[in-house]
C-alpha cells in the first residue's frame, strides 16, 4: 500500500512521479491508435463522473486553482479589500470577474464583466484608438 501525498518528501515524490511516467510510457509507447482513442474516452468518461460528484463551490475552487493559482478565499479577499466593486466604474451590484495580464498571468483586480471585456478590447486595439484620438 502506498503512502498519502503529505507523506512522500519531495524526493521522494519526484522519483515516484518519474517512476509511474516511465510506466506510462512503457504502456502506451507501443498502442495502436484505436486503443489509444480508447483510452482516451474513457478517462474522459472517468473525469465526468468524477466531476458530477463534485459540488459548484469545489468546481469554483478547481477553477481558480488552474487558471489563476488562487482559491476562493483569496478571491474572496480581493473582493473585501474592493469592497465588492469594480475597480474601473465602482458598480456594486453585479458579478465580479478576475482581471489578469494574458502574458504575464498577473492578477490585477476584480472588474465588473462589462469593464474586463472592453478593457481586453481596448488592448486589442490601442494602438488605433490613440491615432484616432491623436488627430
Amino acid at each position: 500500500m502506498s503512502k498519502p501525498s503529505n507523506e512522500y518528501s519531495r524526493a521522494e515524490l519526484l522519483e515516484k512521479q518519474a517512476y509511474e511516467r516511465a510506466g506510462y510510457r512503457r504502456r502506451h509507447d507501443n498502442a495502436s491508435p484505436e486503443q489509444l482513442k480508447r483510452w482516451s474516452e474513457e478517462g474522459r468518461d472517468r473525469m465526468r463522473l468524477w466531476r458530477a460528484g463534485l459540488t459548484k463551490q469545489q468546481k469554483r475552487d478547481i477553477s481558480l486553482r488552474q487558471r489563476f493559482g488562487i482559491t476562493q478565499a483569496d478571491y474572496d479577499n480581493m473582493k473585501k479589500q474592493q469592497a465588492s466593486k469594480c475597480l474601473l466604474c465602482d458598480r456594486s451590484e453585479c458579478e465580479l470577474v478576475i482581471d489578469h495580464d494574458h502574458d504575464t498571468g498577473i492578477i490585477r483586480g476584480l472588474l465588473c464583466r462589462h469593464c474586463n471585456s472592453m478593457l481586453g478590447w481596448y488592448q486589442r486595439k490601442a494602438e488605433r484608438i490613440e491615432a484616432y484620438l491623436s488627430v
